[in-house]
């Protein structure tokens, strides 16, 4: 163990910072450096659990980070996602429209394939999508965009999703945009 910057102990003369040695006896020398030498080791201790806890919330930090860097990510190819559902729907509606150029079948299923693939490589990291038509509206994964009466379905749920909702490693990473019933007043009448 080093002398942490005093002379040898057997020495009469000292280098202790706690102030003037009782009766300048040897054992009151000994105390005192005995004393310095548990309060360096305290100092030490603490010094030592500082930095423990240092590494510790940095490497947190440093993990949060590059959480939310994937979040962002995933995030922002959900907008491609969104994109490739929006062109493969309006090629649908516009297969019955006479004036339109839908996507002849080899496009629009290279396109589906490409999309896809895309969905299945998030997946496999950790992103599912959230089922919502059918279910029972819940204010935690889904945001309700509007209601409409419905009297085939029961009041409170999910009869229309406008934009799929995910769940990034089971936390909501987009809630799912979504119509929900409600029930229609008897009669046609309005309260």
């Amino acid at each position: 163990m080093g002398n942490f910057g005093l002379e040898d102990a057997n020495s009469q003369s000292t280098n202790v910072d706690s102030g003037p040695l009782p009766n300048g006896t040897a054992d009151g020398q000994l105390a005192a450096l005995e004393s310095r030498v548990n309060e360096l080791e305290s100092t030490l201790k603490r010094v030592q659990a500082d930095y423990e806890n240092f590494v510790k919330r940095t490497e947190k930090n440093r993990k949060n980070e590059a959480e939310m860097g994937v979040i962002s990510l995933v995030s922002d190819l959900l907008q491609v996602l969104d994109t490739f559902d929006a062109a493969l729907d309006q090629n649908r509606r516009n297969d019955s429209a006479p004036k339109t150029h839908p996507l002849s079948p080899v496009e629009r299923e290279s396109l589906q394939k490409v999309r896809e693939q895309l969905l299945r490589t998030i997946e496999q990291r950790g992103l599912k999508r959230l089922e919502a038509l059918g279910r029972a509206f819940d204010h935690e994964t889904m945001d309700a965009v509007a209601s409409r009466e419905e009297n085939s379905a029961p009041s409170g749920n999910v009869i229309e999703v406008i934009q799929n909702g995910y769940l990034w490693n089971q936390r909501v990473l987009r809630p799912a945009k979504v119509v929900v019933a409600k029930q229609a007043h008897a009669g046609g009448e309005k309260p």
